[in-house]
């Protein structure tokens, strides 16, 4: 029969629940009256022990690992977050801008037109005062003069919201 000590672990295929491997070292190291078989059986539960011991800080380690790569993911996501609305802000501000500076540039060009067509009209109608032409046709003339004069303005107010709508959309879309 076999001869074991009343400090000896229960051998079994398993690391028993309450085993330390503190408690194996000096049953291991100590007792004399181990034979071969039941030493076997108190090495394997050391290793076993030992292996589940190193399994069990493995995944701690990668536990803590894992948290610490989500935590930096959570701050990256936020910080990706708040750098896109900045970029949105200054985009938006810049396109703001630059509209505005189109649309008075556009506005002026179109009121500097404007200001040329009037004086070609002038001039039109002062020279239409020295033709030989009867007083009724001259007035009816200078009426129309007036009326294409304000047909172009329209018309050319007209094409400059169209641009402007335009250049809205596709900057919009």
């Amino acid at each position: 029969m076999e001869k074991t000590s009343a400090a000896l672990p229960v051998p079994s295929a398993t690391v028993p629940a309450g085993l330390r491997l503190e408690d194996l070292r000096p049953v291991l190291q100590d007792d004399p009256n181990l034979n071969g078989r039941s030493r076997r059986k108190v090495i394997k539960q050391f290793f076993r022990a030992q292996f589940e011991a190193r399994q069990a800080q493995l995944e701690a380690c990668l536990e803590i690992n894992r948290r610490g790569m989500h935590a930096m993911q959570e701050v990256a996501v936020v910080q990706i977050a708040f750098r896109r609305d900045q970029l949105m802000n200054e985009i938006r501000e810049k396109y703001t801008a630059m509209m505005a500076d189109l649309g008075r540039h556009v506005e002026l060009k179109e009121l500097e037109f404007l200001a040329d067509f009037a004086e070609d009209l002038k001039a039109f109608r002062d020279r239409l005062g020295n033709r030989a032409i009867d007083d009724d046709e001259r007035e009816f003339i200078r009426v129309r003069a007036k009326d294409r004069f304000m047909r172009v303005a329209d018309r050319l107010a007209e094409l400059t919201d169209d641009v402007m709508k335009d250049a809205s959309a596709r900057n919009g879309a």
